[in-house]
């Protein structure tokens, strides 16, 4: 993330005139973490974005990127919603994200659930498997920061 966002500002092709700033937090999947994350983003404490060349609305969040997991996404597109505050996830699968009554502003690059279920079950009839395997880590982690 830091080297795509470092790619950008100096980059005079990619977006011209426009610095992006950023601060990375681990919520390590957490409810709890990603609530107070998404509240601090929103209150303006800690400097979010740089405030030379260029920004516009300095400190303000205009997008928030992750969490990879779909109950903490559920919480912070909660939060960030009533604001009109993008949540673009990488990972969040679940589809009940995919309602945009509840979740206006919540976003993914990764197809939801439903589909890679219905994906699967292609793959298993296509093949005529009759038996698949899956593999699941969870990892533990820490938090870090970077303004």
């Amino acid at each position: 993330m830091i080297f795509a966002i470092e790619e950008i500002n100096n980059s005079t092709k990619l977006l011209p005139g426009i610095r992006l700033g950023y601060q990375i937090f681990d919520t390590c999947a957490s409810v709890l973490i990603g609530t107070q994350v998404a509240s601090q983003l929103l209150n303006g404490q800690d400097t979010v974005f740089y405030k030379v060349n260029n920004c516009s609305k300095s400190g303000e969040v205009m997008a928030a990127v992750g969490d990879s997991g779909s109950t903490p996404s559920i919480s912070i597109s909660r939060i960030f919603g009533p604001f009109k505050i993008p949540l673009v996830s990488y990972f969040a699968t679940c589809a009940c994200l995919s309602d945009k009554k509840q979740f206006p502003t919540f976003f993914r690059t990764i197809p939801s659930d439903r589909y890679q279920a219905d994906a699967l079950a292609k793959l298993v009839k296509h093949f005529g498997w009759t038996w698949i395997g899956a593999i699941n880590s969870h990892c533990c982690c820490g938090i870090y920061s970077r303004g």
